[in-house]
């Protein structure tokens, strides 16, 4: 699953590692990091149901510690519903989706948040990737209102 949704995402911002090991605490990785030419560091996490029911705290804990130490400047959590949002950028994504289902869910979302800071050949990807025919996705399963009008051009 993170795998798809890692290419996905690193065919449209580029300069994607996946599993990424944290310089400040030799025990923890990071899902995926995407790092623009402007040197701006987008963290994405994927959140499954089963492996994060419950983590709640820990979860937290790791996306404030990963902002505050400049390591990202910004931390995206994909939350498997019925996971809670816990940062300001977080998404939640329908249970049993596919990586391309999510990761077009993730596109919608850059979108409207942080698409911009990787320059205009990622926002020109981003449209590319979602706007092309045959791509829709079913409105009803999003949850940010951002990502829906995203969808509904």
């Amino acid at each position: 699953m993170e795998t798809t949704i890692f290419n996905v995402l690193d065919f449209v911002l580029g300069c994607g590692k996946q599993d990424v090991p944290v310089p400040f605490d030799g025990r923890m990785n990071l899902d995926m990091l995407f790092e623009a030419v402007t040197g701006f560091r987008l963290g994405v996490e994927y959140d499954g149901a089963y492996w994060h029911q419950g983590r709640e705290h820990s979860d937290r804990r790791k996306a404030e510690a990963l902002v505050a130490s400049g390591f990202v400047h910004e931390l995206i959590r994909i939350r498997e519903r019925p996971l809670r949002l816990i940062g300001p950028l977080d998404i939640t994504v329908p249970r049993a989706a596919s990586g391309q289902e999510i990761a077009a869910i993730v596109l919608a979302h850059l979108g409207h948040t942080v698409a911009y800071d990787f320059g205009e050949l990622a926002c020109e990807r981003l449209d590319f990737a979602l706007y092309r025919p045959g791509r829709a996705i079913d409105s009803n399963r999003v949850a940010c209102g951002g990502c829906r009008r995203i969808m509904s051009r």
